[in-house]
């Protein structure tokens, strides 16, 4: 999604320019994915869990309604996208967080 699309849909207008917004995006998105590998590496249980579940329900498909699987598919890429609007959305509120914390503590 281009950066200025990405303002439009959540009403932000940060005065930064697309290509920024961009870059910042990249490394927001490759900051999430970090802690995503990190938390599996943390819950390797949980992680195999998730992965099992995720193969099951797709094994389900694929054998009780194949023809839907590319709808499902779908569905699934556009929750990820969504998923991913959100978890951006939480990272800059701790980076905004974290620098409002810091400025205070530094006036102390």
């Amino acid at each position: 999604m281009e950066a200025n699309e990405n303002q439009k849909r959540n009403g932000r207008r940060t005065g930064i320019d697309a290509e920024t917004e961009k870059i910042i995006s990249m490394l927001i998105a490759e900051r999430i994915a970090c802690s995503g590998r990190e938390w599996g590496k943390t819950y390797p249980e949980e992680e195999r869990q998730k992965t099992e579940l995720i193969e099951r329900w797709e094994a389900l498909l694929k054998e009780q309604r194949p023809e839907i699987l590319r709808e499902n598919s779908s569905f699934a890429d556009s929750i990820i996208a969504v998923t991913r609007g959100e978890l951006e959305g939480l990272y800059l509120f701790g980076l905004k967080d974290g620098v409002r914390l810091m400025r205070a503590l530094l006036r102390v």
